[in-house]
């Protein structure tokens, strides 16, 4: 989201939602007079990239394959929720970590963003979990993983709340994995109590406990002034509401998505909001 002072949206749809051939050249433009930029980033980054964790797509089918067939997953985030044993889980994981949150330079869609913002004011809040914005040039400090990082592990025991790296215990386990396990010898364990770790990743258990989240939800409610929901749906709907509330925002679509906003905010406060 983009925020300046005064004037109005210059972005317009017709059927289709076609937008004007400059919109590019607008945002750009828009992007440096703003004041600030706050960034909102979740799946749809994520897919641009080629990281669909819903999909059952070639990557899935190709490099989690046995997994698939033994356990019937048809996605990256079904794999995480299916129960398994610790060597197996981490054969999955450290397989995903590798092919997706290690890479050997960023992609062009994330250097074009970090492009567009680094000599502004930002601010990153984003669920997806590949740690591909920091890489990429942004500030480690202004970048808000909101469902932790697939590059960090945490003890499942919970004995503390210290998140570590990852990558080179990930880089061990996928060079000696055989049939789909990691040797018990390579499993990483806590410090402190010797028990097993596993991902910072919000489907796995008590990623909020940590003391990275702590500190960068803190942070996010001092400096951005969004409460610190507990369900994706509460998020998606403040971040618009304080989108809005907060100043003249240039979005094409900004009288639909307030409809939408009262509509699903009070008009169905109790309905399961399904998307991301």
């Amino acid at each position: 989201m983009v925020y300046a002072k005064g004037g109005t949206s210059q972005f317009s749809g017709g059927k289709g939602n076609v937008v004007k051939m400059n919109v590019y050249q607008e945002i750009s433009q828009i992007i440096k007079e703003a004041d600030g930029i706050l960034i909102g980033a979740s799946n749809g980054l994520s897919i641009a990239e080629g990281y669909n964790i819903f999909a059952d797509d070639a990557w899935f089918q190709e490099n989690m394959g046995d997994f698939r067939e033994k356990y019937g997953l048809r996605c990256v985030l079904h794999g995480f929720s299916v129960p398994m044993k610790v060597e197996e889980k981490w054969a999955f994981v450290s397989r995903l970590v590798k092919a997706k949150a290690m890479q050997d330079e960023p992609s062009e869609i994330m250097k074009n963003i970090y492009a567009l913002v680094k000599d502004k004011e930002y601010f990153v809040v984003t669920s997806n979990a590949e740690d591909h914005f920091v890489p990429a040039g942004f500030e480690a400090d202004r970048v808000f993983e909101m469902e932790g990082k697939l590059t960090q592990m945490r003890c499942k025991n919970r004995c503390h709340d210290e998140v570590y790296p990852n990558q080179k215990a990930v880089l061990a386990m996928t060079e000696e994995e055989v049939n789909g396990r990691v040797p018990k010898e390579l499993l990483p364990k806590c410090p402190k109590c010797g028990g097993d770790m596993e991902v910072n990743w919000g489907e796995m258990s008590s990623f909020t406990e940590t003391k990275n989240w702590k500190e960068k939800a803190a942070y996010r409610y001092v400096h951005l002034g969004i409460p610190i929901p507990t369900h994706l749906f509460c998020i998606r709907k403040k971040w618009w509401r304080y989108n809005f509330d907060i100043g003249k925002m240039r979005y094409k679509r900004k009288q639909y998505i307030e409809k939408q906003l009262n509509k699903d905010m009070y008009g169905q406060k109790n309905k399961r909001y399904s998307g991301r």
